[in-house]
């Protein structure tokens, strides 16, 4: 994939996009395609458990009302933590909750397409330094 300037992408990173809003997801979607990121899209709770069955994200975007719970209930449930952007139209959780479940940023909807790629970069940068990251791999693999 090429970058704007015509350069090679080279990230590896694999993001999880769980959010019920077709429209919305597919814009983030192709954007962070666009950027070289491994993108897979779930619009349910139960959709996204059974991805990660099989994909190993390096960071979680997700929506906090999904049509079968809560964003948060979901995060609370990975093995293995993984960095998780919060993004929700809802009145948001307390700061105290998000972060005593591992979220560690919230964005209100609607949000700014570029916002939202910045702190994907951002968390990614972060993360991958060697001896920052507290979420190891392999996965995030769900509880019971």
């Amino acid at each position: 994939m090429l970058a704007p300037n015509g350069s090679l992408l080279q990230n590896s990173a694999r993001i999880l996009l769980v959010d019920d809003e077709d429209l919305l997801s597919w814009c983030i979607e192709m954007e962070l395609c666009a950027m070289g990121f491994q993108v897979r899209t779930a619009n349910s709770l139960k959709v996204a458990r059974e991805t990660l069955e099989t994909f190993e994200p390096d960071l979680i975007i997700c929506d906090q009302g999904l049509p079968d719970g809560w964003g948060t209930e979901f995060v609370k449930r990975l093995k293995r933590p993984v960095p998780v952007i919060m993004i929700t139209a809802f009145t948001p959780p307390r700061l105290e909750d998000l972060n005593a479940v591992g979220i560690q940023k919230l964005l209100r909807k609607p949000f700014d397409l570029d916002v939202l790629t910045a702190e994907v970069q951002n968390h990614l940068k972060t993360f991958s330094l060697p001896g920052s990251n507290p979420f190891p791999r392999p996965g995030a693999a769900l509880e019971g």
